[in-house]
């Protein structure tokens, strides 16, 4: 099976149980939320409701998906979203859940990945997804004022934060979206001349450095910020054990001695 094919199959089969995990209770505060089969209790996060949207969206608009242009599928889009936008705090921010309230990092998350389903959802031609992009961009909108004012907790979080910027630079154009972002870069890359990032994590955070820094250099034209992602990219080749489990032995974060690979 072609890897594209394969990645179509498995995002269904996400989105099958997605649909069977989401309230359904307009007399509720999780409607349309996706319930964590853990918990029971959805969550406005990238790791909750957040990125089922993004698997949802993937497969509205892609023809070889067994959901393409579904009608049940896109009111499930919709009621997600609109739970987006409950859960969006007065101040334009989510809050990850058992800890991180009212977070600009963890809104910043939220909206990297957002900025991408928006403008998946607004370039294809189906007038049918007009009232999700609308209110896509409503929750995106209303996270300006937080990402161009609040701080983080983490060093990860500046380039979250910077991507998020960027992102929404790349929609909104408003110049203080990039004046914030340039900021949190005037501080300087945490990046050691070997590649090292200082949380460390070569199991979790490397990968959402590199992956927010991209996005940053992409939507800020900022192209010299991909030389500190090539050099930890460069690094890990020599931080894989020999059965593919990578080094977290010294990691300063919470896959500190645990089982991770490079997926």
């Amino acid at each position: 099976m072609k890897i594209y094919e394969r990645i179509v199959r498995l995002n269904d089969e996400h989105v099958k149980l997605a649909l069977e995990q989401q309230v359904r209770d307009a007399s509720s505060r999780h409607d349309g939320g996706i319930a964590n089969p853990h918990t029971g209790i959805p969550s406005p996060s990238h790791g909750g409701t957040a990125g089922h949207i993004a698997s949802f969206a993937s497969a509205l608009v892609v023809p070889e998906s067994a959901y393409y242009r579904s009608q049940t599928l896109l009111e499930a889009l919709e009621r997600a979203i609109q739970y987006m936008l409950n859960r969006q705090h007065a101040d334009g921010t989510i809050s990850l859940g058992g800890t991180n309230f009212h977070s600009p990092p963890d809104t910043g998350f939220v909206v990297a990945g957002l900025c991408q389903v928006y403008r998946v959802l607004e370039q294809h031609e189906w007038d049918a997804l007009g009232h999700a992009v609308g209110q896509l961009r409503l929750f995106l909108e209303r996270t300006i004022p937080a990402l161009t004012t609040g701080g983080c907790h983490t060093p990860n979080h500046r380039w979250v934060m910077t991507a998020a910027l960027g992102s929404l630079y790349d929609i909104f154009g408003a110049a203080e979206l990039r004046a914030r972002a340039e900021r949190w870069l005037a501080e300087g890359m945490d990046c050691t001349e070997d590649g090292e990032w200082t949380e460390r994590s070569n199991g979790i955070y490397n990968t959402v450095s590199n992956i927010m820094l991209y996005y940053t250099a992409l939507f800020l034209d900022r192209k010299e910020l991909l030389e500190h992602v090539r050099r930890n990219l460069q690094m890990m080749v020599y931080m894989v054990h020999h059965d593919g489990e990578v080094v977290t032995d010294y990691s300063d974060r919470q896959d500190f001695g645990m089982s991770h690979n490079l997926s």
